[in-house]
This record gives structure tokens, C-alpha cells and sequence, in this order.
């Protein structure tokens, strides 16, 4: 315990690193590069991390593409973590599911403060097939990383984060009743459009909170967050600009809070139809929260998105839902408010805003939604907010004051609370990450981020 491994500068090719020893929480076992960023490990190398309380920081991994392997795997280990690196073109392009960095029946290990940039394969998670496998992977956390330009280089498989895999059986994914506890949170996914999932989740009680997702580029947008699989997700406060989508859920018990979404090309808040004969199934939405999410001109991208809907409801087995104080501002041809609206679900002040040529799309009942109004939306921060006198300001539902306490920027929501994402203030930090604020200098200099 306590002992410091410091690998000189250089660049070092074919490594094979099996850590088998362990730390304390006290006295952590630490691999690093006696520079950070001094050390630049490629080809046919892996490290495995086994032991516990131990932490890897510094190195730089480039163009690492051992066949059928990950790049680095936590295997049985612990409060383990892996920091401060750069993962640049690592990944087998033919076995795109041996992720570059492999969580593998460990728990409360951190992966933070890394750039992950054209990958060639899955970036970073952990697969589960069996429900057996229930309590092996636990409480991990993945933040303040970096993932940039990985290219679709294949129809699939090239998530950035995948939280498990699961199979099927009997109509149902054997691993959607494990709970993983899986946090990923202040990550900037930045042209991440490798896949059409930039987050894949098929396990439980998984939280997605307060990352950046932004495509540089309009022309061919891709990626969102989807809830495959699993129950009880939480996915709050992200920001999503020039996506595919923002949420897709499939599943019972999720919190969709406080999310903000401009301009993707479909729906941006998509309640998947059941489908158990998928070889992953997609069950049916029941008892979501999707409250105080703002969503700001979706759009069709092609023919085939046509209608790009605010929110849409797939088909009448999406029920039990509460739909509230969501701020919907449709503009653009072929987009509509609302699509579907499922059976039995709840619907209280959302505030839709309709322009030509869209269309406000199925109307909501009776109390679901406000008169519609301008916004009097204005650019601050990089996301579109409120004024002091928009129609927003304390014209929430106030039954949700227990789920939703602040608003995106992390303020206080008060007793009468703003529809949308922002409770309107007279100055607010942009929620937006930036990759300079999340990574180490060295990083940022030498990749010009």
C-alpha cells in the first residue's frame, strides 16, 4: 500500500500490464507517468487493473488496437481509478464491443478527467448478459471527461459510454432488472457521433446528469441519450444541441428533469414503443417523470424523421407518465408539439409555442397546457433562457416540488417554480461544459482544445 510506480518518458510499444496488487483507501497502489503525458503507449498493448485502491494517471494511448482486447479493463478490483490520459485512435474496429476502457465485475471505480477522441470501438462501460451477474458491477463513475470526433466508422457499435449489453428471454432483456448505480455525469461529448446512442443504458438505477452533447455541425447529426433497457433512471440537467434526439426511454420509474435540447433532428423527448420481440426489448414507458425539460425547435432532417415531434409518445402503451412544465417551442417545417398521448398519463402547465409552418400536433387535456405564448427567449450562456417577464416565470405545476428542488443551473427552484429548464434569474453560469474547464492544461495545450 502506498507505493508509487512512476514510468520514465518515452514511447513505449506492445505492453502487457497486469496489476494484481492492492492500495488502501489511505494509501492507493498509483501507476503513473513520471510526466503526464510523457509517456505514449501504442500497439498491441493492454493494462489491467485487478487490485484494489489503485489509480493509473498520466499516460497518453495511441493508436492501441490489440485484436479483441480493451485497452484498459478493471477486472475484480475496487475504489480503483483511471485518470489524467488521453485515449487517441485506440480500439479493435472489428470487435467494436470490446469497449477501449472495460469495467468487468468491479464497483465504485472512477474513470475522470480523460480525452477520448477517435475511437474505434466503444469508448468506455461495462457489458452484462446474465441477470446472475446482478451486484457485480456497481457504483462506478465516469466524469468530467472529454469525448471527441469518433467518426461512424461502422453502422454500430461505437457508443461513447455503454452501460451493459443483455439478451433476451421470454420477451424480456435478462439484465434490465440489474442495478448497476452507474453515475456519468460533467462529461463533454463534443462530435461524439460514432453511434446513434451516444449513452446506451440497458441496466437500472443508472444517473446521467449535467453533460454537454454537441455536434459541431448540423449537416448530419447523430446521437442522443437512450434508456434501452433497466428501470429507474435518472437523466438530468444535459444539454444536447445539434443531436440526433435528446431521450429515448424505454422502461418503468425514469426522471427525465431539467434537461435543455436544441435544435436535433427528430423527436427530442421519444417514449419508445413496447416491443418485446426486439432482440433487445423495448418495454413499455410507465410511471416516468418528464418534467422541466425545455426543447427548442426540433426539426426533420429527412423525409423519413418527418414529423420531429417536442415530445412524442410512440403508442397507448406509454402510461402512467407525469408530463409537466415542460417548455416546447416548435418553428420549423414538418415539427409539432405533441405527438400521441398514451393512455392514463398526466399532464399539467407545459408551454408550447407554436410558429408557422409548425403545428401544435395533439392536443393536450384539459389543464395540461398553458395558453400559448412567447417565451421571450434570448441568448445567454450559450443556451436560449427566459426574461424576467416571460409567461414561464411561477406558472409551474407545484405538485413536483419534491422531485425537482433547482433547475438546470443548480439554483433553488421556489415555491411557485418556472416552466422549463431554468428557474429565471437575473445572471446564470451557462450549463454548457467546456473541454478546457474539464481537462488537465497538458491535455488542452497539446490537442488545441
Amino acid at each position: 500500500p502506498g507505493q508509487v510506480v512512476e514510468i520514465a518518458s518515452g514511447s513505449y510499444n506492445n505492453v502487457s500490464l497486469n496489476i494484481s496488487k492492492s492500495g488502501t483507501a489511505a494509501a492507493p497502489l498509483i501507476l503513473r507517468a513520471k510526466t503526464a503525458g510523457g509517456v505514449t503507449i501504442s500497439g498491441d498493448s493492454r493494462i489491467v487493473i485487478g487490485g484494489d485502491h489503485v489509480i493509473v494517471s498520466g499516460f497518453v494511448f495511441k493508436d492501441v488496437r490489440r485484436a479483441k482486447s480493451n485497452v484498459v479493463r478493471f477486472l475484480d478490483s475496487q475504489h480503483s481509478r483511471l485518470t489524467n490520459s488521453v485515449f487517441d485512435g485506440c480500439g479493435d474496429l472489428n470487435n467494436r464491443a470490446y469497449q477501449i476502457i472495460k469495467i468487468d465485475r468491479s464497483s465504485h471505480c472512477r474513470v475522470d478527467h480523460c480525452y477520448i477522441t477517435a475511437s474505434r470501438a466503444v469508448s468506455l462501460g461495462y457489458q452484462l448478459y446474465y441477470a446472475s451477474e446482478n451486484g457485480t458491477v456497481e457504483h462506478n463513475r465516469f466524469d468530467h471527461n472529454v469525448f471527441h470526433r469518433i467518426e461512424p466508422l461502422a453502422s454500430n457499435t461505437l457508443e461513447a459510454v455503454q452501460l451493459g449489453a443483455g439478451g433476451q428471454s421470454g420477451g424480456a432483456s435478462v439484465t434490465d432488472l440489474v442495478r448497476t448505480f452507474t453515475v456519468v455525469e460533467r462529461n463533454l461529448f463534443w462530435d461524439a457521433r460514432g453511434d446513434s446512442e451516444i449513452i446506451s443504458s440497458k441496466t437500472s438505477a443508472n444517473i446521467i446528469r449535467e453533460n454537454t452533447f454537441i455536434n459541431s455541425s448540423s449537416l448530419d447529426p447523430r446521437g442522443q441519450i437512450v434508456l434501452r433497457g433497466g428501470d429507474d433512471a435518472l437523466v438530468a440537467g444535459n444539454v444536447l444541441v445539434n443531436t440526433y434526439g435528446c431521450v429515448t426511454l424505454s422502461g418503468e420509474g425514469h426522471r427525465i428533469i431539467n434537461n435543455y435540447c436544441e435544435h436535433v433532428r427528430d423527436s427530442s423527448i421519444r417514449l419508445r414503443a413496447a416491443n418485446l420481440s426486439h432482440s433487445h426489448p423495448y418495454r413499455a414507458v410507465r410511471g416516468a417523470l418528464i418534467i422541466h425539460n425545455t426543447v427548442i425547435s426540433p426539426y426533420a432532417f429527412k423525409s423519413k424523421d418527418a414529423p420531429a415531434s417536442a415530445i412524442r409518445l410512440e403508442d397507448s402503451t406509454a402510461s402512467n407518465n407525469d408530463i409537466a412544465n415542460n417548455l416546447l417551442v416548435v418553428d420549423q417545417a414538418d415539427s409539432r408539439a405533441m405527438e400521441g398521448l398514451g393512455q392514463g398519463n398526466r399532464f399539467a402547465n407545459n408551454l408550447i409555442w407554436v410558429k408557422t409552418p409548425a403545428v401544435a400536433g395533439d392536443a393536450l387535456p384539459s389543464g395540461g397546457a398553458l395558453s400559448s405564448q412567447d417565451p421571450l427567449l434570448t441568448a445567454v450562456g450559450g443556451v436560449y433562457r427566459p426574461s424576467s417577464s416571460s409567461p414561464v416565470v411561477n406558472a409551474g405545476a407545484k405538485g413536483f416540488a419534491a422531485s425537482v428542488v433547482a433547475d438546470i443551473d443548480g439554483e433553488t427552484r421556489d415555491k411557485s417554480p418556472d416552466v422549463g429548464c431554468d428557474e429565471v434569474r437575473s445572471a446564470s453560469s451557462s450549463p454548457r461544459r467546456r473541454a478546457k474547464d474539464l481537462l488537465p492544461a497538458w491535455i488542452v495545450s497539446r490537442y488545441t482544445l
